[in-house]
């Protein structure tokens, strides 16, 4: 047994009901996605709106939780996750459908006939995330291993209105610690003891007991709590509207309590998360996500003069058959940003194998996350386009590109002017005139494709190691539109 789990354990206080967090495939038989965190200068304001500047600089990573036991196994809820950090607190804004709003949990309800109040089946919606602590996070509480997690654990009646999600820590032992741990069989074979506190401090859940007398046909029988300590170190809200929640939360990096994960940005995490629908089903969960930190920045091309190119933007042609292209900054009260976009406006009558680039040589991108919006004008050989990195000069670089002509989303190199396909993916809906997303991620030889927030494209290749800049990218005469173009590097 681990000495520094004793420690942990040993700190805990009281046990409260917590979230059920499995797993449905193990970490090394799958691959784990990555969330960036990025850095902002500007914290984000935790109203459960998530509609501020802070949240432009964070790529938005989707994943779904499953429900693997019964009834019901198999159900599952996507969920779209955030994250910011500044030098000292790090942020998530977390989305996911709910069709009902459920704010109430275990209401004292009068009966009539008893003349006394019972417990009603009303239970909140809830929402968790769960980080590494000590010992080897498996997003699986059934998985047999030994670990203590760091567990944020929302709850729309008992801790939303206080503007607080319970700060806590899921305990995972081969031996009984604690008089109230439970003990299950785990995946392994092994017992594994599971104890599930709030950490040292004062709760925001205020329990109060039945009324003697009718009250009123329904009294609540949690009211709204000041925390204190450790236990009041995660800052949540979350608001409902047309089907939707929408969840943000803020912590120190930091906060001094070794009850509680220090976020170190120059290293990785694995964590997880778990939406809980009047927490009934209690085992829709994630797996393992990575978190990494990375700094950024944005490009939406708000401060240029429109009519112009963009200051401190190359134009220039791969494989030119005539003068370069005209790109302009455009007005456009449709785009992405409600301002401005860049535009390749003129094509200048390219064809074939020229490719119209606009790119940065002083933003050195390795590792990390593009990702950008991107509209089809016109273009009768080719349509669309997309980013290019890694890039060394006009004739090196990678691509990844949507053509609406030909509905497909591909990933390429080019080298000395040559292009080569790295990989593709067919029969796409999205046509001229739509915007939308593409997001890349790039860490060391693994690149990952995403369009419109699904992984189409996965591929490893080494043509392009180093470092290179960043851009934008279109074929013959494609006229194209990008905006809100996301820079996330992860190798700084």
């Amino acid at each position: 047994m681990n000495n520094s789990l004793l420690v942990i354990a040993a700190a805990g206080s009281t046990f409260l009901a917590s979230s059920c967090w499995t797993q449905e495939a193990d970490e090394a038989t799958m691959t784990v996605p990555q969330l960036i965190s990025a850095h902002v200068a500007e914290a984000p304001t935790l109203d459960g709106k998530g509609d501020e500047e802070a949240w432009r600089s964070a790529t938005a990573l989707q994943v779904v939780a499953k429900r693997i036991l019964p009834p019901n196994e198999g159900a599952q809820i996507p969920v779209t996750i955030r994250s910011v950090y500044t030098d000292m607190h790090i942020y998530f804004l977390a989305t996911w459908e709910d069709d009902t709003e459920s704010i109430s949990h275990k209401t004292w309800v009068w009966d009539p006939d008893k003349k006394s109040y019972e417990q009603g089946d009303d239970r909140e919606d809830m929402f968790a995330l769960g980080f590494e602590h000590t010992g080897r996070f498996t997003a699986d509480m059934f998985s047999g291993v030994e670990a203590v997690w760091d567990l944020w654990h929302w709850k729309a009646h008992r801790s939303n209105p206080a503007g607080y999600a319970m700060d806590k820590t899921h305990h995972y032992t081969l031996e009984k610690l604690e008089n109230k741990a439970k003990s299950y069989e785990a995946r392994n074979g092994k017992t594994i003891w599971i104890a599930r506190p709030a950490d040292i401090g004062e709760s925001t859940e205020k329990k109060q007991p039945a009324p003697a007398t009718h009250q009123g046909d329904r009294v609540p029988q949690y009211v709204e709590a000041s925390p204190s300590g450790s236990v009041a170190d995660v800052r949540a809200k979350g608001v409902w509207a047309d089907g939707r929640w929408t969840l943000e939360f803020g912590r120190k990096l930091n906060t001094g309590h070794l009850d509680d994960t220090v976020f170190d940005p120059k290293r990785s995490y694995r964590m997880g998360l778990a939406p809980f629908d009047h927490t009934g089903s209690m085992d829709k969960a994630s797996g393992v996500i990575r978190l990494l930190f990375g700094k950024s920045q944005v490009f939406n091309f708000e401060n240029g003069s429109t009519g112009g190119s963009p200051e401190g933007w190359r134009v220039e042609t791969t494989n030119s058959r005539g003068p370069d292209a005209t790109w302009n900054i455009v007005a456009d009260s449709a785009a992405p940003s409600g301002g401005n976009v860049l535009t390749l406006t003129s094509p200048n009558h390219n064809f074939g194998g020229a490719y119209n680039l606009c790119w940065r040589d002083d933003i050195r991108f390795k590792d990390g996350v593009l990702e950008l919006k991107v509209q089809a004008n016109t273009g009768e050989e080719d349509q669309g386009g997309g980013p290019i990195w890694r890039v060394k000069d006009k004739n090196n670089y990678y691509i990844a590109r949507y053509n609406p002509l030909e509905n497909n989303f591909r990933l390429y190199f080019v080298k000395d002017g040559a292009r080569k396909m790295l990989a593709s993916e067919a029969h796409l809906e999205i046509g001229a005139g739509e915007w939308f997303t593409i997001r890349i991620v790039h860490n060391g030889s693994q690149i990952e494709g995403w369009l419109e927030g699904d992984k189409l494209l996965e591929v490893e290749d080494a043509t392009f190691s180093d470092a290179g800049g960043v851009g934008f990218w279109t074929k013959a005469d494609a006229a194209t539109s990008f905006d809100d173009f996301s820079v996330v590097f992860t190798d700084q």
